[in-house]
């Protein structure tokens, strides 16, 4: 069965404060293993990562400005 997983949520921080965590390959480790190439990149938008552990698979990392705040997605999918 395929995985295809989105989830989402609301950080209360500018997009480009939340992309210098999240698009910083430095962190990948705490969250993800096994990244072995950047396949896609919009600075502060978007980065895209093909990934080998915990499976192979493609992960992609998206900001969205919000009045609030930035809204983020991770969408997880096999490769």
């Amino acid at each position: 069965m395929p995985v295809d997983v989105r989830p989402t949520t609301l950080i209360r921080r500018a997009r480009t404060d939340v992309a210098a965590v999240m698009f910083d390959p430095a962190h990948d480790t705490e969250w993800t293993g096994g990244i072995t190439v950047v396949t896609a990149d919009e600075p502060n938008t978007m980065v895209e990562l093909k990934v080998e552990r915990p499976f192979p698979m493609r992960v992609r990392y998206e900001l969205e400005d919000r009045p609030e705040g930035t809204m983020v997605a991770i969408h997880a999918a096999e490769r």
